[in-house]
């Protein structure tokens, strides 16, 4: 069998950026102002604080009430990119009344162009500048430019030694906490276009020497020990650095604080920090050089270091029980948010396990005890990830609970290893449903494949509401639906009411015919859509990948199954 696959470029469109039609340092009217930055600040700084929000509003005022003098450019272009993304803000919120975001990121790019190469010293307004740029693209969906725009940011950052502890010994207080919090804002872009992306990130292991937060700092450290370095201090340490047994110390003493943002900010960047150190160390170029049993051992030595950040949580912003099982109830913001992001680190690190197979003509679940719990860590990762959205899609949860620019990356990334779990088959997958309490009891192949495909279709509902505010989620939902179509034909799953409701049954994958021969439909829709699956088999931990064309040449179309395509793109994936 050969399966020929070529990149498409990306439709334009889904980011346009429109052009300065008069003054760009004009200024919009004072109520539209105070409505965007509010939006902002309510949406976006609980988990990027890239912006210190009483200077900004201060400055803002300063400029509205005293018109004589007017800001430098940079500052106007950090102004423009805060609009920017308020302006997004309110157009997902009320679709009437939309006010054009693309001009204040034009205004933005008018007055900063090329300062950041041209100009003669870096300066803090000129990162943040950047890294809201960086922001805006994301949230608009694109996500190429977004990558490229953090990795400039990240340089900016660290000409001027942001990332370095001591530069920020002899700061004020306020300027220490805009500073770190810069920092740390810039490493989680990075960290998490760099998985959207599948591409390596821009910051080295080493690269982030930044201190804690001050204001959680201050509360159990000493002057002295605010400016070390996280792996030396004896208080506090990042988990990345901790071994188990010095761990019942530092838990004992974050459970002693009083719950706040700057802790929230702390455990947010300590779980990115074990992710970007998975992307390097299970994806890295090196894998290459070393064999399976080597990956094994890091896949398990890191899901070690999240079990271990995890119990280290506060009780206020746990989310899971002690057996692991998602908290019921309601979710507080720093629980959700920490929640989300734990179980997209979990589908990433066990993510290889899901394409181990044994020779060409029979697909093999590794058949390793390690493989099968693997697996069955990432399936379960999955379910949880899923089980915390709303039963029926809630746009206030969207954007007060959880990290509304990433959670369509979230959604995506699980349902992608279900359709992989659909695919297959229950009888693949051997220990895989091991440990998962939602499958446990489930002792036919037909409950197991009902949890998994309520859990799907719960997915696919979030993302047919998604996509009336986001471009790319509509994108998302159509070849997700696909692939889900295309695996209920070759596997004779029925559907049920999903194939016939409403959004599901609008969908440009629900006229797959049920009569067609497996391999004449797997054939035809392979060719018709790239698809999550095959998207996630190239990129291994990527969700916005390149659009692919896919065209399969068999000897035998008519007897060519769904499973033998994924088996033999499997094969060779990296």
């Amino acid at each position: 069998m050969l399966i020929e696959i070529k990149r498409r470029e990306p439709p334009d469109g889904l980011c346009e950026t429109a052009t300065v039609e008069g003054d760009p340092f004009e200024l919009p009217p004072i109520w539209t102002v105070e409505n965007l930055i509010s939006l902002y600040f309510r949406h976006v700084n609980l988990a990027l604080p890239i912006v210190r929000e009483d200077l900004f509003k201060k400055q803002c005022n300063e400029l509205y009430n005293d018109g004589s003098s007017m800001p430098g450019k940079k500052w106007i272009a950090v102004f423009n990119q805060v609009l920017g993304i308020g302006a997004e803000l309110h157009n997902m919120s009320r679709r009437e009344e939309r006010i054009d975001s693309s001009t204040f990121l034009a205004r933005a790019q008018t007055v900063n162009s090329f300062d950041y190469i041209t100009g003669a010293h870096e300066d803090l307004q000129e990162v943040q500048a950047q890294t809201l740029a960086a922001l805006y693209f994301l949230i608009t969906s694109n996500i190429d430019r977004a990558w490229k725009v953090i990795g400039i940011a990240s340089r900016l950052g660290i000409a001027l030694e942001l990332n370095f502890h001591s530069t920020h010994i002899f700061s004020e207080r306020e300027s220490f906490d805009a500073r770190v919090n810069l920092w740390w804002s810039i490493f989680r872009l990075d960290t998490l276009l760099s998985l959207m992306t599948g591409r390596s990130s821009g910051l080295g292991e080493n690269s982030s020497m930044a201190p804690l937060p001050l204001e959680f700092c201050s509360e159990v450290l000493s002057p002295n020990q605010l400016w070390e370095r996280p792996p030396q201090n004896r208080s506090i340490r990042w988990t990345i650095y901790q071994k188990q047994d010095d761990m019942a110390n530092q838990r004992t003493l974050l459970q002693s604080l009083t719950p706040s943002h700057s802790l929230f900010q702390f455990y947010l960047v300590d779980l990115d920090l074990i992710t970007h150190t998975i992307a390097n160390r299970v994806f890295g170029i090196d894998i290459f050089q070393d064999g399976w049993s080597d990956i094994e051992r890091r896949i398990a030595y890191y899901n070690v270091k999240m079990d271990l950040w995890q119990s280290d949580l506060h009780s206020a912003m746990q989310f899971a029980d002690d057996q692991g099982r998602p908290r019921t109830g309601s979710l507080s913001a720093f629980q959700a948010i920490l929640a989300l992001q734990s179980y997209s680190a979990r589908i990433v690190l066990n993510r290889p396990c899901f394409k181990r197979f044994g020779n060409k003509k029979e697909v093999q679940f590794p058949s390793s005890s390690f493989g099968g719990q693997t697996a069955s860590n990432c399936l379960h990762a999955s379910l949880k990830l899923i089980s915390l959205l709303p039963d029926l899609p809630d746009m206030d949860w969207y954007f007060l609970i959880g990290p509304w620019w990433s959670l369509l990356h979230f959604v995506v990334q699980a349902l992608t290893i279900l359709l992989i779990h659909l695919s297959l088959g229950p009888g693949m997958w051997g220990t895989a449903h091991e440990g998962i309490p939602e499958l446990q009891d489930s002792l036919s192949a037909a409950d197991v494949s009902g949890t998994i495909l309520a859990a799907a279709g719960k997915a696919l509902l979030w993302l047919s509401s998604l996509r009336k505010i986001n471009r790319a989620a509509s994108r998302a939902f159509d070849r997700c639906y696909a692939c889900l179509q295309l695996v209920a034909v070759t596997k004779a799953i029925d559907l049920g009411d999903m194939a016939r409701d409403s959004p599901f049954s609008n969908s440009p994958a629900s006229n797959l015919s049920g009569q067609e021969s497996s391999g004449k439909a797997s054939n035809r829709a392979l060719r018709r859509i790239g698809g999550p699956i095959i998207q996630f088999l190239l990129q291994p931990f990527a969700s916005f990948g390149p659009d692919i064309d896919i065209h399969v040449h068999t000897s035998d179309p008519a007897n060519t199954t769904f499973e033998d395509i994924l088996a033999s793109l499997m094969e060779t994936a990296p």
